[in-house]
C-alpha cells in the first residue's frame, strides 16, 4: 500500500495542514473531502497516479468520487477564455444533465421542465440560447461536438444513445428555452 505524501508544489500550505490534522486524528473522510474542495476549486491539479490513489481512497471509504469537469478534459483546467465564453450554457449543463441525471429524470425533456421550473430569469434563457448557437457553430462535426459536450460542458446526456444529432438537439433545446423566454 502507497502512503501518502504531500507535495507542497501541488497543494497550499492550509490544505497540507487539514489534510495532515485529519490523518493524524484518523478521519481519512475528511482529508478526502478537502482533496475533493482544492480539486474542485483548481487549487490541486494531480498527477494521474494521484488522482488514481485519490479514487482508490473514494473506493475504500465508501464514497462516489465526484466528476470534476477537469478530469474529463485530461487532468487540465478548460481554457479561461472559453469558460467565460460559455459560462451560463455550462452551469446549466453541468448542472442539470450531471452524471446522474437519468436517476432524477426519465428523459432530456423532464430535465429540462425542472429546469425551467427552476424559474431561471429571461436573462439567463437569453445568454444559454446564445451560447448554444455559438458552441454548434463552433463545432462542424457532429461527433466532435457530442465528445466537447461532456469535455467542455459537463453534460453526461449523449444525444446519439437516442439516435438524435448532437448538433440537432442542441438547436432543439434553444429552441425550447427561447420559447419559455416569450
Amino acid at each position: 500500500m502507497k502512503s501518502l505524501n504531500l507535495d507542497s508544489r501541488r497543494l497550499e500550505p492550509a490544505a497540507i495542514k487539514e489534510i495532515q490534522r485529519f490523518i493524524n486524528f484518523g478521519e481519512c473522510g475528511l482529508s478526502y473531502d478537502v482533496f475533493i474542495f482544492e480539486m474542485r476549486e483548481a487549487k490541486y491539479r494531480p498527477s494521474p497516479e494521484a488522482l488514481e490513489l485519490i479514487k482508490q481512497a473514494a473506493e475504500a471509504l465508501g464514497v462516489k468520487y465526484p466528476q470534476l469537469r477537469w478530469v474529463a478534459n485530461n487532468y487540465g483546467i478548460p481554457d479561461a477564455m472559453k469558460a467565460d465564453e460559455f459560462k451560463e450554457l455550462r452551469s446549466f449543463l453541468s448542472g442539470y444533465f450531471h452524471e446522474d441525471w437519468d436517476l432524477e429524470a426519465s428523459g432530456p425533456r423532464e430535465v429540462v421542465a425542472q429546469f425551467l421550473g427552476s424559474a431561471p430569469n429571461s436573462c439567463m434563457l437569453e445568454a444559454i440560447v446564445a451560447q448554444i448557437y455559438r458552441y454548434v457553430g463552433e463545432h462542424e462535426d457532429g461527433n466532435e461536438l457530442e465528445r466537447a459536450l461532456i469535455k467542455d460542458l459537463g453534460c453526461y446526456y449523449l444525444p446519439s444513445g437516442d439516435g438524435v444529432d448532437a448538433g440537432a438537439w442542441l438547436k432543439s433545446l434553444a429552441s425550447e428555452l427561447k420559447k419559455a423566454v416569450s
